[in-house]
């Protein structure tokens, strides 16, 4: 009898041993699961949030990119038209400033023109209003200031004339120089006379021509 409570005793014993080592084997593996669970879902929350945050950080500097190159394209946009607008002052200034000045002298030369002309034509009218109607008075005076312009610019031709017969003498005389020169160079002192003699004879055709 003592025999069969012992082996019942050492049966229940082991049962509970056993029973109690595959709780707690079960409990370890129940919280090792757990803990894997939760690692993984702690990596996979870890992976999430540095994604999202590279996606932020590439979105924020995108968009930090595309704002400074507004602005850049603003600014340029902004110092060209600025550039332009002080370009087309500087046109417009410099072309009022040219016709101002063109008007000024051409006022001057009209008021300078017209004064000798009424001072020669009021001279001329005082010597013959005296005698004579008005209205050839004024036949009188448009015909001397015709005569005037006339006058004037009959002045400047014959400058230009006198001018351009000086220089042809001077290139004439020249040409005719080194020509005689060059071409009787192994005649020595002897031929000088004779070139000499030559030049005058072209000079004084020259002048009896004009």
């Amino acid at each position: 009898m003592t025999t069969v409570v012992v082996v019942v005793v050492v049966v229940v014993v082991v049962v509970v041993v056993v029973v109690v080592v595959v709780i707690v084997v079960v409990v370890v593996l129940v919280l090792v699961v757990v803990i894997v669970v939760v690692l993984v879902i702690a990596v996979v929350v870890v992976v999430v949030v540095v994604v999202v945050v590279v996606v932020v950080v590439v979105v924020v500097v995108i968009v930090v990119v595309v704002l400074v190159l507004v602005v850049v394209i603003v600014v340029v946009l902004i110092i060209a038209a600025v550039v332009v607008v002080v370009v087309v002052v500087v046109v417009v200034v410099v072309v009022v400033v040219v016709v101002v000045v063109v008007v000024v002298v051409v006022v001057m030369i009209i008021r300078l023109f017209s004064s000798a002309s009424s001072y020669i034509c009021l001279r001329t009218q005082k010597a013959v209003v005296v005698t004579v109607v008005k209205v050839v008075a004024i036949e009188i005076s448009s015909i001397c200031c015709i005569t005037v312009v006339i006058g004037t610019v009959a002045l400047v031709v014959v400058v230009v004339i006198v001018v351009v017969v000086v220089v042809v003498v001077v290139v004439v005389v020249a040409v005719v120089v080194v020509v005689v020169v060059v071409g009787e160079g192994g005649g020595g002192v002897s031929s000088f006379p004779a070139s000499l003699n030559t030049i005058l004879a072209l000079d004084l055709e020259f002048q009896l021509f004009f």
